[in-house]
């Protein structure tokens, strides 16, 4: 699912194939936590061992945000950023005019 997400995440080679014992699913499975992790995920207190035992509330929460990350990686303004780091720089321009009271050279007044 990560590498579908955002392809070239997870690099096919590293993968345990075939019977696999315990050791390497575990490592199957924090591969592909830390890779969601890479990506953009929010990754506390998930372990492998909790998605083996497949503990609904944190399997679903980590596939809805590697959902939320391909859909947002999709999503390209017209200079090239992503609509996420337009989003944050918005934050962060709203959140300097609450604070210091004013705006920067050049951009828009923001009103709540």
């Amino acid at each position: 699912m990560v590498n579908r997400s955002q392809p070239g995440t997870i690099d096919e080679r590293a993968l345990n194939r075939g019977k696999l014992n315990i050791y390497q699913i575990h490592e199957n499975l924090t591969l592909a936590l830390n890779s969601a992790q890479a990506i953009g995920c929010n990754i506390v207190n998930i372990g492998p061992e909790d998605l083996q035992t497949g503990k609904p509330h944190l399997v679903l929460g980590l596939l809805w945000q590697i959902i939320r990350v391909s859909k947002i990686l999709r999503i390209i303004n017209p200079e090239g950023r992503s609509a996420y780091s337009t989003l944050i720089a918005t934050y962060f321009l709203w959140f300097d005019v609450k604070i210091h009271g004013k705006t920067q050279k050049g951009l828009p007044k923001l009103v709540n």
